[in-house]
Formats: C-alpha cells, sequence, structure tokens
C-alpha cells in the first residue's frame, strides 16, 4: 500500500516505458513477423510511416478509452 501511495505520474511512466512499451514492440515484431504491406494509394509516405500512423491511431483510440473510464 505504501508503495502504491508513493508512485506518481513519472515513475509510472518510468516504469511503463521501460517494461510494457518493450514487451508491446516483441508482441508486434512476433505478431507482424509475416506481414506484407500494400499500399494502393498515398500521400507519398514510406510503408513505414504508413505503419506508424496506423499504430498511433490504434493507441489514441485505446488511451481515449482509458482516459474516459477515469
Amino acid at each position: 500500500m505504501e508503495v502504491e501511495n508513493s508512485a506518481t505520474p513519472l515513475s509510472l511512466e518510468k516504469n511503463f516505458i521501460e517494461t510494457a512499451l518493450p514487451a508491446i514492440a516483441e508482441a508486434m515484431a512476433r505478431s507482424m513477423s509475416d506481414s506484407r504491406i500494400n499500399i494502393i494509394q498515398g500521400d507519398g509516405g514510406t510503408p513505414f510511416k504508413f505503419v506508424l500512423l496506423e499504430l498511433l491511431d490504434i493507441l489514441r483510440d485505446r488511451m481515449g478509452g482509458l482516459q474516459e473510464a477515469e
């Protein structure tokens, strides 16, 4: 209980970056190892940029749901 009460937003963010993000990256790498991306129409971006933008949209949607729950 003492540890939970002493957690600050900065320490929670640091913990997330050090533990959760590597796990997320590893899971995505495993699931996308055989993926193929076809871009039919784009704005001149690279496939890597396209994937990053899609991932950002997914994360924003997920974070929006968490913020509404609070």
